[in-house]
C-alpha cells in the first residue's frame, strides 16, 4: 500500500475534484454504488447513463479494477492530476474497458474540447498512442473517433484546459 503523506493527500482530493467537474461539464450524475464498493478499495462512483465507472486516483492507479469490469462489464474511467510537458496543470485519463474477453487500456488521455458542448477524450501528442482514438464524453456509452487530422489538437487541449480550470474555480 502506498504511504499517504500531505502530497499524495493532496493529488488526491486534487483528482477528486476534477472527477466531480468532469462530471457536471459532462452532464453527467454521479452515484455512489455499495456493490461496486466492496469489490475495491476506491473512491468511485458510478455513472449509469454511461454504464461507466468514474474513478479518481493521484497516482493513475487501482488495484483489483481487472475484475470488477470483468464481473460489470461497464468500462472505468481514471482520472489523475498531472503536468504537460511544458509544465501546465492538465488531468490525464485512462479508459479501461472490456473487450470480448480481454480488458483494454487507452492511457494518457486528456481532456479536448472542440467547443463546451463537444468534450472529448483525446490521446496526448506527445504519450504513448498520440495515434489512438478519441473518445467522445456525453451520455450513452463512450463512442470512439479516428479524426484524420490533428491540425486542431493543441487547440482543443487548451480549451479542454482552461474550461476544467474556470469549472473547478466556481465549485
Amino acid at each position: 500500500m502506498k504511504y499517504k503523506n500531505a502530497p499524495f493527500l493532496a493529488l488526491e482530493a486534487l483528482a477528486r475534484d476534477g472527477a466531480v467537474t468532469l462530471a457536471r461539464l459532462a452532464g453527467w450524475e454521479l452515484k455512489r454504488d455499495a456493490t461496486l464498493l466492496q469489490v475495491i478499495e476506491a473512491d468511485l462512483h458510478y455513472v449509469s447513463s454511461a454504464d461507466l465507472i468514474l474513478i479518481p486516483s493521484a497516482d493513475g492507479c487501482v488495484r483489483g479494477l481487472s475484475p470488477l469490469l470483468h464481473e460489470t462489464r461497464c468500462a472505468a474511467l481514471l482520472i489523475s492530476p498531472g503536468r504537460t510537458n511544458g509544465g501546465k496543470a492538465t488531468f490525464y485519463m485512462t479508459i479501461v474497458r472490456h473487450e470480448g474477453e480481454r480488458i483494454r487500456h487507452h492511457s494518457g488521455l486528456r481532456l479536448w474540447a472542440e467547443a463546451p458542448a463537444e468534450l472529448w477524450l483525446a490521446p496526448d501528442p506527445h504519450g504513448e498512442d498520440p495515434g489512438g482514438p478519441f473518445f467522445r464524453i456525453a451520455d450513452g456509452r463512450l463512442a470512439t473517433w479516428h479524426p484524420q487530422t490533428v491540425a486542431a489538437h493543441s487547440l482543443g487541449f487548451r480549451n479542454a484546459d482552461a474550461l476544467m480550470a474556470s469549472a473547478m474555480k466556481r465549485r
